[in-house]
């Protein structure tokens, strides 16, 4: 790592705002105790593993944690990746875990699935994102299995990554079986009218997504018109965002009919061109 390394810090004292902070590892390892909020935005040079392994034994210890933020790809080995996911998912006082452009399908589905398997039963994740996180195939779905397991789960963000026919099915039977999760962002996910249909067709009796984000999937004139039909049964969903989505006019003639009969949603995000 470093000499210096810049990071983000937030405290729970009152009247001390988040703070940028550039300080010796030493000096982070130190603020970590007493954080709670931190956000680490990796260099493209990466951090020695050695630096990494330091960092991930502080975080599994931190007792005051609640949100962690990681962004960029660490340079590690699967071996030091997957402990440091470990020691991350080790931190009981964690609720909200931000990673972004870290690739972890450099881990095998097996180490993928061991590694979530090492959350302690006591953990209170209450927010997880996963934005371009390479996660496609079985490794997304060992990922989406393992979210049954926590109990307090209430958001889900699984930005820029792949979502084919196997995949909403495991996040279909999520939803169906884990009523704690109301916000679910899928934005960039590559879903087709397909997949919007198997989304669509578990949404419609759902009492507990309240959030639901779309924007910028591969939706045609079919998976728009089944969005609608949704909307007609669904009765508990207040904001969905369609943004970046191509609607022609019936699609969006349908949109509109839905929404005279849907009492519940406040907010909808529509395309600026459709």
């Amino acid at each position: 790592m470093p000499e210096l390394i810049e990071y983000r810090l937030g405290r729970r004292d009152k009247g001390i705002p988040v703070e940028t902070r550039i300080s010796p590892l030493c000096q982070l390892e130190s603020d970590i105790h007493n954080a709670h909020s931190l956000r680490l935005d990796v260099p493209a040079s990466g951090w020695p593993p050695q630096s990494v392994r330091l960092l991930s034994e502080t975080l599994s210890e931190a007792s005051s944690l609640r949100v962690f933020s990681l962004n960029g790809a660490l340079g590690l080995s699967t071996g030091d990746l997957a402990f440091f996911f470990m020691n991350v998912l080790q931190c009981r006082s964690l609720r909200i875990l931000q990673l972004s452009d870290i690739p972890l399908d450099q881990l095998s589905p097996k180490q993928l699935a061991q590694v979530l398997a090492f959350t302690p039963e006591s953990a209170g994740l209450e927010s997880i994102s996963f934005i371009n996180a390479h996660l496609s195939g079985e490794h997304l779905i060992s990922v989406v299995h393992f979210l049954r397991s926590w109990p307090r789960l209430r958001r889900i963000n699984f930005h820029g990554n792949i979502f084919g026919h196997d995949q909403i099915l495991a996040l279909v039977a999520l939803l169906e079986s884990a009523p704690s999760i109301t916000d679910v962002d899928l934005t960039n996910c590559h879903l087709d009218d397909h997949a919007v249909r198997l989304l669509a067709n578990s949404l419609d009796d759902n009492t507990s997504i309240r959030r639901l984000v779309l924007s910028a999937n591969p939706i045609g004139v079919r998976g728009a018109a089944r969005l609608s039909t949704m909307l007609r049964r669904n009765s508990t969903l207040e904001a969905l965002d369609l943004s970046g989505i191509r609607m022609d006019p019936t699609s969006m003639d349908a949109l509109a009919q839905a929404l005279d009969v849907n009492l519940t949603l406040r907010t909808l995000l529509l395309p600026i061109d459709p």
